[in-house]
């Protein structure tokens, strides 16, 4: 019985670990910055964010070329194993990123294309309301 009890032990740990970083994903997301390949790319407005809601579904507000507002509505799907976020938007193909860092205030996540010789970092700050 006791052979039994360290590996459900472990089990339990990594998935409360697991829940932990959802829990601290969610909410809204304002961008801060955006690289590609290491070059930092011009920031177009202040209203640009990303808000991860608890019943999986994300909702994004994004300026493009200073005058094209967009607003996006899918969902999001978090492998805690890989750390890899999945969100799926309707008419946009499924976009995988890493998360390199996520605490109370920050997130940070990578691109995950494995075809294209491109990596993308975006730079979050956590939106107080």
């Amino acid at each position: 019985m006791k052979n039994l009890k360290t590996p459900l032990i472990v089990v339990l740990v990594f998935t409360l670990l697991s829940f932990q970083s959802i829990e601290k994903i969610l909410g809204k997301w304002e961008i801060e910055k955006v690289t590609v390949n290491s070059v930092e790319q011009e920031k177009e407005e202040e209203r640009n964010y990303i808000e991860f809601l608890e019943n999986g579904i994300v909702n994004s507000y994004i300026t493009n070329e200073g005058t094209i507002d967009t607003e996006h509505s899918g969902t999001w799907v978090y492998n805690g194993d890989e750390k890899i976020l999945t969100i799926k938007e309707e008419y946009v193909p499924d976009e995988q990123y890493k998360i390199v860092k996520l605490d109370s205030q920050n997130l940070m996540l990578e691109s995950v294309n494995k075809e294209e010789d491109v990596v993308i970092q975006i730079y979050f700050k956590r939106k107080i309301k």
